[in-house]
């Protein structure tokens, strides 16, 4: 295995983690004490910079430039920040999903943001709702674009529904009205084949996000992180909240899925599975361990797994960081 490294989005701050080539792993840096990382999104041509989302304990987006070393507030302060996602067509545009539930877009790299307050239309807003003091309300994560259909967004709410808009947020359906959304991925070599996590199952769509079926071999299992390998975009891993086995893989785009992690422990609802970021068949997980997270490596596609010593405050989001890549402009 190459080295690589890690962001562990956790419940007291972010975490740059290092894990070398023989398995060890060391934590380098730490940032936004204090808050819980719900959010992370690197920019695809500027190495080192990452817009954080926090939510549920501190508040706000932030911004980093040198891989988590210092930050600087992009606002919100007064919201629960829950997913951030960057348009790879367009990398000044940024779409942030937050509690109170509403969907924010950027086009100048977060300096701006407007609102789409047509989301408060949508039928089934009324009944929104999360659990969590003081809001009480939904909360909009889970965002997905696709290059191929440039006014296709994609929206979970948890919990209430999943919204679809084909003109770029000027009218928007709720498309599963009454559904517990977590993740939306849309597959890369075909924009209308979507695939969403939800507290019930892993749920599909052909027909760009208008019609879903549940995914038969995972049951009514509750889904959360969805992971599309780019190497290889027929292999898939979703994480479910199960003791049993939390991890499963697909090597048919998602048709069939069998279990690829026996024996690792459950990570709660969060996102805790990521690919090592320049090494094919390689992962790395995030399972519970007594008040907080610790962390697993596969590097057969999760037919075995092994723990490294390394305990983390509780992981929500983890993330592989690419090799540095220039921006294609110079």
């Amino acid at each position: 295995m190459e080295t690589c490294e890690l962001l562990a989005g956790t419940a007291d701050g972010i975490l740059r983690v290092s894990v070398s080539s023989t398995g060890g792993a060391e934590v380098v840096s730490r940032g936004l004490k204090g808050h819980a990382i719900r959010g992370i999104a690197q920019h695809p041509f500027r190495p080192g910079t990452f817009y954080i989302a926090a939510g549920l304990r501190g508040w706000g987006l932030h911004a980093t430039c040198d891989y988590g070393q210092t930050f600087t507030s992009l606002g919100f302060e007064d919201y629960w920040c829950w997913d951030i996602v960057i348009d790879e067509a367009n990398t000044d545009r940024l779409l942030l999903g937050t509690e109170p539930p509403m969907l924010w877009e950027s086009l100048d790299a977060g300096t701006t943001w407007r609102s789409f307050p047509e989301i408060d239309q949508v039928e089934s807003r009324s009944q929104w709702i999360f659990f969590h003091p003081p809001f009480h309300a939904g909360h909009l994560h889970g965002i997905a674009l696709s290059s191929h259909r440039p006014k296709r967004i994609l929206v979970g709410v948890e919990h209430g529904g999943l919204l679809r808009t084909e003109d770029a947020g000027e009218t928007w359906i709720d498309v599963m009205p009454g559904a517990d959304l977590h993740r939306i991925v849309i597959h890369p070599e075909n924009p209308d084949r979507i695939f969403a996590g939800t507290g019930s199952g892993l749920f599909v769509s052909v027909d760009g996000g208008l019609g879903w079926e549940r995914v038969s071999g995972l049951g009514k299992r509750y889904v959360h992180g969805i992971v599309i390998d780019p190497d290889d975009p027929r292999r898939m891993y979703v994480y479910v909240d199960s003791q049993q086995c939390p991890v499963y893989r697909s090597s048919d785009s998602g048709e069939s899925w069998e279990p690829a992690g026996s024996g690792l422990p459950s990570s709660r609802p969060a996102d805790p599975i990521c690919r090592h970021p320049g090494s094919p068949g390689t992962l790395f997980y995030t399972g519970d361990y007594a008040d907080g997270s610790t962390l697993y490596l596969s590097e057969d596609s999760g037919d075995s797994w092994h723990r490294i010593k390394l305990e983390l405050p509780k992981v929500w989001r983890l993330q592989g960081i690419p090799e540095d890549r220039s921006h294609p402009d110079g």
